[in-house]
């Protein structure tokens, strides 16, 4: 018999999960030899390799995100539409990733920013409303509602303080002025994904909508993702193709591994 428990069966199967944790090591090791190809290339932009086997990184832990968001969704009974938003997100957004590196193989210089910032336009409105609903805190007192008003508040504010003193004046745009304009956009959607990422971890300081080791994992993969995207934009000198490779390649293969098991796990 299987048992439910907080919305979700907790019965995996051993071969689904045999299978996740296989897809989600072969996209790891993808995503390691492109950083090798790419910072082993003997001129600044890598060798089509590098951006074949990112290219091949996205498109297995698409599928492996895929794969654990629609199993969870499945084995959910009240929250099966936020999880399948949350990985539609994702998915479109590594799908994104994958073609924009496999179109892009033979390199160029600078780095087209495009080539991630649209992916993530279209799937970041997915994703963050599926995790509303799915991280929603239940049985908040109004006590509870009034200081997390409070701390919410600060926490916006001082985000608003760093990214306008820090975060943007530090910000490299490309000189074309479409490709700025694309740069530009990814400022106010990394923004917005930081301030709903502040917000639920405030919200779900007590109890959320997911078990806290779940919870962690999403988020961690989440603050991850809106951590070193700026931090590869924050620099002193233009963004290379070569660049854009191993640093973005890093922080998707670390947002992967914590994201796909919190899909995967009940609760």
């Amino acid at each position: 018999m299987i048992v439910v428990e907080g919305g979700a069966s907790r019965t995996v199967p051993r071969g689904t999960q045999v299978a996740h944790w296989v897809l989600l090591g072969v996209s790891g090791g993808c995503a390691a030899a492109a950083v090798w190809a790419s910072v082993n290339s003997p001129i600044a932009v890598p060798a089509p390799a590098a951006h074949v086997l990112a290219a091949g990184f996205a498109m297995i832990a698409a599928i492996a995100l895929g794969w654990a968001g629609w199993e969870r969704a499945r084995r959910e009974q009240g929250r099966r539409l936020w999880f399948l938003l949350m990985t539609a997100g994702g998915v479109i957004w590594l799908v994104g990733q994958a073609v924009g590196y496999f179109l892009t193989r033979n390199g160029v210089l600078p780095f087209d920013p495009a080539i991630e910032t649209l992916p993530l336009l279209i799937a970041l409105p997915l994703t963050l409303t599926g995790i509303v609903g799915v991280a929603w805190p239940t049985n908040m007192s109004r006590d509870d509602r009034l200081r997390s008003i409070l701390d919410i508040s600060l926490g916006l504010a001082a985000l608003m303080v760093i990214w306008s003193l820090i975060v943007i004046p530090r910000w490299v745009l490309p000189s074309d002025p479409g490709q700025a304009a694309v740069s530009r956009a990814d400022q106010w959607v990394l923004l917005i994904g930081f301030a709903v990422i502040l917000t639920f971890l405030v919200l779900n300081r007590k109890r959320g909508g997911l078990p806290l080791p779940q919870m962690l994992l999403l988020f961690g993969g989440f603050t991850i993702l809106f951590i070193s995207d700026p931090g590869g934009r924050v620099r002193r000198r233009p963004l290379t193709s070569r660049d854009a490779v191993h640093l973005r390649l890093l922080d998707r293969d670390l947002y992967v591994r914590r994201d796909a098991p919190a899909l995967a796990g009940g609760g």
